[in-house]
């Protein structure tokens, strides 16, 4: 469809979510769209759709992103944090969106800090888990590094992701960052004490000091329900 000079055109994908008097999305008239072939990567403003999903279900979202919608775009994860959309997250991170990126810019927050800011606990809980997906995937420097984020946003958090962050420094080969922090785990968390104790003895065998590699295996071997030792 034309327009008039100077002014940029506008999709029916896009005009769909630009509602009156804050009036919803209607998911209906998105899902026909789509349906009938609306593009969200042939929109000129297609960081508006993706910070308007807010006002969509997470179904909706999903079918965006489907649509190749980018979710790296504009402040699209950072309104679904600020309000409470856990459920957006989850599609927001099944996209794909890059969530060591600094949003809100020009103040440039991670997603996970602004998560803290907000006291958005369930949603924490999600970017962790977003670690622990690219370590089954063997990203470890990318788990390890989210690790990092959760434990700096939210240090009452660290008892929960210091054996993973551990174990994914010792997996992508830093074995001299992971030692300390499998000593400390086995010190402070008598629960997770013999995990901790067997990441020990492997790096410090990977790091070839073989001698406290031996005396770790030892103390483990010394009780009998582990078998592993």
């Amino acid at each position: 469809a034309s327009t008039p000079s100077g002014l940029a055109k506008i999709t029916p994908l896009n005009a769909a979510f630009m509602t009156l008097d804050d009036q919803p999305v209607d998911p209906v008239i998105v899902h026909r769209l789509l349906d009938a072939g609306a593009d969200p990567r042939l929109d000129p403003k297609p960081e508006f759709i993706a910070e308007r999903l807010t006002d969509v279900d997470a179904q909706t979202a999903r079918r965006l992103f489907e649509h190749h919608l980018d979710p790296n775009l504009g402040n699209g994860l950072s309104n679904a944090i600020q309000y409470s959309r856990a459920d957006l997250v989850r599609e927001f991170i099944r996209a794909g969106v890059d969530l060591n990126s600094y949003r809100d810019k020009p103040l440039g927050t991670l997603p996970l800090v602004k998560a803290v800011q907000f006291k958005k606990w369930e949603i924490v809980d999600l970017l962790i888990e977003a670690g622990r997906v690219n370590a089954w995937a063997d990203r470890h420097a990318e788990a390890a590094r989210r690790y990092r984020q959760a434990i700096a946003a939210a240090p009452q958090r660290r008892d929960d992701v210091l054996l993973a962050l551990a174990w994914q420094l010792a997996w992508g080969g830093h074995h001299d960052e992971a030692i300390p922090l499998f000593r400390e785990v086995a010190e402070r968390l008598p629960a997770q004490k013999s995990e901790a104790l067997h990441g020990l003895a492997e790096s410090l065998a990977a790091s070839n000091q073989l001698l406290p590699a031996l005396d770790v295996y030892r103390t483990l071997a010394a009780d009998p329900a582990d078998l592993r030792a």
